[in-house]
């Protein structure tokens, strides 16, 4: 038993190898937009945070990666394409927060293994209100989509820390 579990140990200690390694070619090759007016937005982060707050004149669609980190994609300032606007979110053990303006209406369809979504956006009661869809996969990490991009507060992060202990 013991053989068994210094394997597993060693396999996943080179796994995790690997996978940094992934991450620093990531870091390496792949380029962010920085154009803050762009209306198609490509995001990148590996091993470090990337921010990125657009101004676009009709976003339409943006595409999130990130691995071992975080990211932060704020909406607020870009005016609304064509319906329905498109975030792709790929995140291996990292997280995204996707900031929007009051008012659109939000569909989050990502799926999450071992990790999670959170939609803290309040529904429009406009039916002709601007409709972003945040899709893409989840490993070990998780979206949020909020209308501020402040941190958690206590009495938030004590509310979360319940859900997951009782659900």
């Amino acid at each position: 038993m013991k053989r068994l579990l210094r394997k597993l140990a060693l396999y996943y200690a080179l796994l995790e190898l690997l996978l940094v390694g992934l991450a620093v070619l990531l870091k390496l090759r792949a380029r962010s937009t920085t154009d803050v007016t762009s209306d198609d937005v490509r995001l990148t982060a590996a091993l470090g945070a990337e921010v990125f707050r657009s101004e676009a004149f009709a976003f339409t669609s943006a595409e999130v990666t990130t691995v071992y980190c975080a990211a932060s994609l704020d909406l607020r300032e870009a005016a609304p394409g064509a319906s329905p606007m498109t975030v792709v979110v790929r995140a291996f053990r990292g997280g995204v927060n996707i900031v929007v303006p009051q008012g659109w209406e939000i569909e989050v369809t990502a799926k999450a293994i071992s990790g999670g979504t959170a939609d803290r956006t309040e529904s429009s009661e406009d039916p002709n209100a601007p409709r972003l869809i945040v899709s893409g996969l989840l490993v070990m990490g998780g979206v949020i989509v909020q209308h501020s991009d402040g941190a958690l507060g206590e009495d938030e992060i004590e509310e979360l820390i319940n859900e997951r202990s009782n659900g």
